[in-house]
């Protein structure tokens, strides 16, 4: 049996849902997965933050959303968290390191997390996000806004995973509802934020820091992770199993693929070593020769005859099956942190005003290879690339300009 080292001193972690999806995993992070760490909802919608209690919930924007949703505008979601700039900047105080979860494709989870990325950088808090992008059925467009959204989150975050719901579709048996397909994507998620909470936040029995989540994965092209959980007497055996087949692995799951690991278990004071050798020797499999691998472990009174093992992984090759650019790798690359100084939110343009109007004008992305999804570059629009007039598609949204704000 292993000392759970509880008197060691902890780091503040906070875990941050933005938009719905976002708040939906961490919904289910507090609620299944009993986290006693700081947690807050931020979102535009009003009914969304019902579930939490009033000091996790962050309503943005309140001003030009009233308390609904934003209908996928990402320039009105970058808006709303800038306006709300003080309210977020208060969650971020007294804390070392942020897991912010955000589901892409929508106006305030592709517009706000950036904003938010930017205020934590700017107090010096270290930050790994959690995306979630659409599923293939949610259209090209939706698409189009997630990997848009994605750019800024690779820019200014110290780690990004990103959730390829994809992956979980082609799992999928055809009879799957769609609610039930938004449900199973949560609950790979969640478990995932739970593992690398516990690890950070408690010191446990080989601890892990996020710089060495940092140093192991940064020079990644992409960052993948999976899970698996087991109960009962062969719970080793039994969780090792289950990450052996989870859907987000993909076509991965080739023995010596990873060209880095940082491989986790979160289990109860009754882990045995035993136990403990055999989950780590399934995930050294998993490695390429000379391939960096850092495990931790982590135990809680409330994982009793349970074990969670998880992965956070990167390969040579990106989420869509292409060869990873020179570019996007850069992108990703370790952010160089030198002290910025602190920006007034007064002086923050609301409206990124090129996203849409010109979204191939290269900006601050110029020199980056474009993103391809199925041979489709997508940093380009729909409208753009099928020159379709949508002049009286965007007439609607006329009343979220500045000036009738």
């Amino acid at each position: 049996m292993l000392d759970t080292n509880e008197s060691k001193t902890a780091r503040n972690v906070v875990l941050i849902g933005v938009g719905d999806a976002g708040c939906n995993v961490l919904n289910r992070v507090v609620t299944q997965w009993k986290t006693d760490t700081a947690c807050f909802a931020i979102n535009t919608d009003r009914r969304s933050l019902g579930r939490f209690a009033p000091e996790q919930a962050i309503e943005i924007g309140s001003s030009i959303a009233k308390g609904m949703g934003l209908g996928g505008n990402v320039p009105l979601g970058q808006r709303a968290a800038t306006l709300s700039h003080s309210e977020i900047e208060k969650i971020f105080w007294n804390v070392d390191i942020a897991l912010i979860i955000a589901g892409l494709g929508g106006g305030t989870g592709s517009g706000a997390t950036p904003v938010i990325l930017e205020i934590a950088r700017d107090l010096g808090i270290l930050t790994g996000v959690f995306c979630i992008l659409p599923f293939e059925f949610e259209g090209k467009y939706r698409m189009s806004r997630a990997m848009i959204g994605l750019k800024p989150i690779q820019d200014l975050a110290d780690s990004v995973f990103v959730l390829n719901n994809e992956l979980l579709f082609n799992a999928y048996d055809p009879d799957t509802s769609i609610l039930e397909a938004f449900a199973r994507s949560e609950e790979e998620l969640a478990p995932a934020l739970f593992s690398i909470w516990q690890t950070l936040a408690h010191p446990g029995v080989i601890n892990h820091d996020f710089s060495d989540i940092k140093s192991v994965l940064s020079d990644s092209t992409d960052r993948i992770f999976a899970t698996g959980f087991g109960e009962g007497e062969n719970r080793a055996k039994d969780a090792v199993n289950n990450l052996s087949v989870s859907p987000l692995l993909g076509k991965s799951l080739e023995t010596g693929k990873f060209d880095a690991i940082v491989a986790n278990i979160v289990s109860g004071p009754d882990l045995s070593l035993t136990e403990m050798n055999e989950a780590f020797n399934a995930v050294k499999k998993l490695a390429a020769k000379n391939a960096m691998v850092s495990v931790g472990a982590a135990c809680s009174e409330h994982m009793s005859k349970k074990l969670l093992l998880s992965i956070f992984a990167c390969e040579k090759q990106n989420i869509f099956g292409h060869e990873i650019t020179p570019g996007i790798k850069q992108a990703t690359g370790r952010i160089k942190r030198s002290s910025p100084a602190k920006k007034d939110p007064r002086q923050v343009s609301p409206v990124q005003t090129t996203l849409f109007e010109d979204a191939t004008a290269p900006g601050k992305f110029k020199g980056i290879d474009p993103t391809y999804y199925k041979g489709v570059n997508i940093d380009i629009p729909t409208y753009k690339r099928k020159n379709l007039d949508i002049r009286r598609i965007e007439e609607p949204q006329t009343d979220y300009e500045p000036e009738s704000l």
